[in-house]
């Protein structure tokens, strides 16, 4: 893995992951240019790390940043040492290569179905559809990452409690590879 000084191959991801509409305001780093950035990396084959200390994300960017990082050359490593939330924790959980994770940080994800608004019946039913093929994408890149059963990922994360994650619990899921003690020193 890249260490911390290897700046040359390093993608800081901060604020939110993409924007939308109601929230052009905050802080925010769009898919198009995470892609442009590691498309960028692909004449090399050393590991690229994402440092990334997130406030969250929508759906369509982070999946489409997850799809980029699974037909690049190299090892997408990420590294969070703040609090990574909602859409955005799934770029730590489902990245290609090691998951590192500070004690202090802070893992939320929440349930596709907490999106849904008000709306009218008719409009019901194919938001249902839509969100269960969000979480069931979800799962499925999940489930192959850290070789934990569906339901159990179903049951522990997308599960609507919105209860952060402790790294301990996410390791314990195979969620990260490894958790490092900010108060530690050798």
């Amino acid at each position: 893995m890249n260490t911390i000084s290897d700046w040359t191959r390093t993608i800081f991801m901060y604020g939110r992951v993409g924007v939308d509409e109601d929230d052009s305001t905050t802080p925010h780093v769009s898919a198009k240019e995470v892609t442009e950035q590691l498309a960028g990396f692909a004449s090399g084959s050393d590991d690229v790390t994402l440092m990334l200390h997130s406030l969250g994300g929508t759906y369509d960017d982070v999946m489409e940043i997850l799809g980029f990082e699974h037909l690049v050359p190299f090892k997408t490593n990420v590294f969070s040492f703040g609090c990574c939330l909602e859409e955005a924790a799934l770029l730590l959980f489902a990245s290609t290569g090691n998951r590192i994770v500070s004690s202090g940080t802070r893992i939320t994800t929440t349930d596709v179905f907490e999106d849904v608004g008000f709306v009218n019946a008719s409009k019901i039913q194919g938001y249902a559809r839509m969100f269960e093929q969000r979480r069931e994408s979800l799962l499925h890149f999940l489930e192959q990452r850290s070789d934990t059963p569906r339901e159990v990922l179903r049951e522990k994360i997308l599960n609507g409690n919105n209860r952060p994650i402790l790294p301990s619990e996410a390791l314990q899921l195979h969620l990260v590879d490894e958790v490092f003690d900010v108060l530690q020193y050798d």
